[in-house]
């Protein structure tokens, strides 16, 4: 089968890149024609498509100047123009599509409206029923796609910016009043039940939503597990990730060794019991994940998945984990991991106890750890991913056949 995916970046950046990267490689594996459409950046793998993707859109520091090329994220005649010639190329059957938000925007419905092809788009996050992607934090968002918007504006959720925010707010609202994404894409694939019924509960289609959950190439710790004491905490250092949190229990846990790995806007101060170690892949991080007594994960906003805990999970690491969002989905608690509210004003002190109770419990530790491998082989394997997309990609190419 010939495949179009798509997505604004070409490279490891966060967890909607590695589950696209990982998705080519997985259909690849498979026999699938797989082809790309993406933006320039540095940072970009090799591709044989790069000479059709989009010239760099930065947003990094929104100032006035770069204020003209952000228009392209109402409508891009660039990703237009590039898209058709791609188009004219490869002649895919089925186009799959990631975060196209800003860069590349929706106006690349149009190229597959005219070939007639079908759309898949994965929700990586809440970017369809919320400007400012994470929908509350703690508190719900309104339900009216006005006040939704003004509320990103006022409050600065984008880069804690007036001007970003108010640029995306109304980049968020034109897509919502002409229902770009409602009435173009076929199937919207949710990555667990938690995105399906908020997805739902903020009116986007139901009978358009399908569950499929997320998976890893990341293989699984096959040898006996060498735990070396240390409290895991893997992922950006934004505050939606709970670093506030993560800061807190560390200073009630003041000999527990905290290891965090990841990079973000703020910089965590110095606590002799914490070890940053900045970003990490591959083969270092895999060493991180199996070398861990446990993956704390102190998210403030509804994670759509959970691939820190999936990845861990498959090395034998037991989570202490908030209970929001998708993560009861991935940790059962007191049988592959543990919850904790993380929204009580006694959140830290909770997460503390919980870490240390772990910690001490060997044997408990060792038997979480266990039913967290086991458990995460049976619900997010690679093959299950596949059989699930793959079945999706032939219902769409059969129905649009048949319609032709």
């Amino acid at each position: 089968m010939k495949i179009l995916q798509i997505n604004k970046f070409f490279y490891r950046r966060r967890g909607a890149e590695i589950i696209f990267l990982d998705e080519i490689e997985l259909l690849e594996k498979h026999g699938h024609e797989v082809s790309v459409f993406s933006m320039n950046h540095p940072q970009n793998l090799p591709s044989k498509y790069s000479k059709y993707f989009l010239s760099q859109v930065p947003t990094a520091k929104i100032t006035m100047k770069v204020v003209p090329k952000l228009l392209k994220s109402f409508y891009s005649l660039e990703a237009i123009w590039k898209l058709w010639r791609l188009f004219k190329v490869v002649k895919p059957e089925v186009v799959h599509l990631h975060n196209i938000y800003h860069q590349i925007s929706p106006s690349i419905f149009s190229v597959f409206k005219k070939y007639k092809i079908p759309i898949v788009l994965t929700a990586h996050d809440y970017k369809l029923v919320c400007p400012g992607y994470h929908l509350n934090c703690g508190q719900p968002c309104p339900k009216n796609i006005f006040l939704h918007a003004w509320k990103c504006f006022v409050l600065k959720k984008i880069k804690n910016s007036y001007l970003a925010s108010l640029g995306v707010s109304l980049e968020w609202l034109f897509y919502k009043l002409f229902r770009y994404y409602e009435r173009n894409v076929d199937l919207v694939l949710a990555p667990s039940e938690s995105v399906r019924r908020n997805l739902i509960e903020y009116n986007f289609p139901e009978e358009i939503i399908k569950v499929v959950s997320n998976f890893t190439l990341m293989p699984e710790n096959t040898e006996t597990k060498i735990d070396e004491n240390f409290v895991l905490f893997v992922g950006g250092l934004y505050k939606e990730k709970g670093t506030d949190l993560l800061l807190e229990t560390a200073t009630l846990l003041p000999d527990v060794k905290f290891v965090v790995v990841g990079e973000g806007p703020i910089t965590l101060p110095d606590l002799p019991n914490m070890e940053k170690l900045g970003e990490k892949r591959g083969e270092e991080l895999l060493k991180l994940y199996r070398k861990a007594s446990l993956l704390f994960v102190p998210s403030v906003v509804a994670e759509s998945f959970g691939l820190n805990i999936l990845e861990a999970g498959l090395q034998g690491t037991p989570s202490v984990a908030s209970n929001i969002g998708a993560i009861p989905e991935l940790v059962k608690d007191r049988e592959t991991g543990l919850l904790f509210d993380p929204f009580k004003s006694s959140a830290a002190a909770d997460a503390a106890v919980l870490i240390k109770q772990l910690l001490s419990d060997r044997q408990k530790r060792e038997q979480m750890a266990k039913d967290a491998k086991i458990y995460c082989k049976r619900n997010f394997g690679a093959d299950k991913h596949y059989q699930a997309l793959h079945s999706i990609y032939l219902d769409l190419v059969n129905k649009n056949k048949a319609a032709s």
